[in-house]
């Protein structure tokens, strides 16, 4: 029973860390988003796409080394994986930013910050399924370790 309530507790612990880094990443997003349309005069749209993948790739390094630090895939693949995950979290941000504010009247840097509420946790449960294929533990009774087992296939 101790022994699950650690694994809950280490999920619980991911999920902070994985969205901390994410609303760092976010605060980028939305300061770029307002620099591109404000600054260099870009449309919207494609400001909210160079943001996103700018940011995407911070949050990479941030979570990288603070949430999956102990991956089985190399850094290379776990990029490549880490931006398909980041596909399918920009087409869902660019379709929500497209109706706010072209249907709702909504401004493009709410309509940004509003389309986070449902990416965070769908990259985090994708991310954390494909891309950061984590060691699975020992079976020890002494808790939880890191070290994959290599005897268990």
């Amino acid at each position: 029973m101790k022994k699950q309530k650690f694994r809950k507790a280490g999920h619980k612990h991911r999920f902070t860390h994985y969205a901390s880094s994410e609303l760092v990443a976010l605060a980028l997003d939305i300061m770029l988003l307002w620099m591109f349309v404000n600054l260099f005069d870009w449309h919207y749209l494609v400001s909210v796409s160079a943001a996103y993948f700018i940011a995407i790739t911070v949050h990479y390094y941030g979570v990288r080394k603070r949430v999956f630090h102990g991956t089985i895939r190399d850094p290379f693949h776990t990029y490549s994986y880490f931006l398909a995950v980041g596909l399918f979290g920009f087409a869902i941000t660019l379709i929500v930013v497209l109706l706010s504010v072209s249907f709702i009247h909504s401004n493009y840097i709410l309509a940004r910050a509003f389309a986070a509420l449902g990416v965070i946790p769908a990259t985090y449960f994708f991310n954390g399924l494909i891309t950061f294929t984590m060691p699975r533990p020992l079976p020890h009774d002494d808790g939880y370790c890191n070290i994959p087992d290599k005897r268990r296939k």
